[in-house]
């Protein structure tokens, strides 16, 4: 009776080592759906972005190959997803900052993202529409993101909120 008792025993505990296994599986099966859809998500947003931007632009597409990099750059560096670095540059260019000059304006934005200071787009859109109400140059940038980061530290406005006023 021991013997049939200990193989019962080991038998049920294979079953249960089986049903885990399977289901450990299952769940490592729908971890890394979610991650490629995640990413999937991501490139078709980040490529959105880019398409609109060219659209807007009407940059050709060396010009567009250069933005998307340094973009993608940006991104690895930061670790800003594309996709919000990509909708920063659109509406960068869409004030007639173009190439490096918009490039540099979306990486210290990025940064600053990074830092807590909102999200990419809030940030562009609070610094450039500051740039162009007072017909700044691109050279300027660095004083507008430092008013922008002390206006937010000081005055305690979500980033969101100062976009939306500008």
């Amino acid at each position: 009776i021991a013997g049939a008792i200990g193989e019962a025993a080991s038998a049920l505990g294979n079953f249960f080592a089986i049903g885990f296994g399977f289901y450990g599986m299952w769940q490592l099966a729908s971890s890394l759906r979610s991650a490629i859809d995640g990413l999937r998500d991501s490139i078709l947003g980040f490529q959105d972005s880019m398409v609109k931007t060219q659209a807007l632009t009407l940059a050709g597409a060396d010009a567009m190959r250069a933005l998307g990099s340094g973009v993608i750059e940006i991104s690895a560096q930061t670790g800003v997803a594309a996709r919000a670095a990509g909708d920063g540059l659109f509406f960068v260019e869409s004030h007639a900052i173009d190439g490096a000059a918009a490039l540099d304006i979306l990486n210290t934005a990025s940064k600053l993202s990074v830092a807590g200071f909102g999200e990419v787009n809030n940030i562009v859109r609070s610094v450039v529409g500051e740039m162009t109400a007072y017909g700044a140059s691109t050279s300027e940038a660095a004083h507008y993101f430092d008013v922008f980061a002390r206006t937010v530290q000081l005055a305690a406005i979500p980033p969101a909120e100062l976009a939306q006023t500008l």
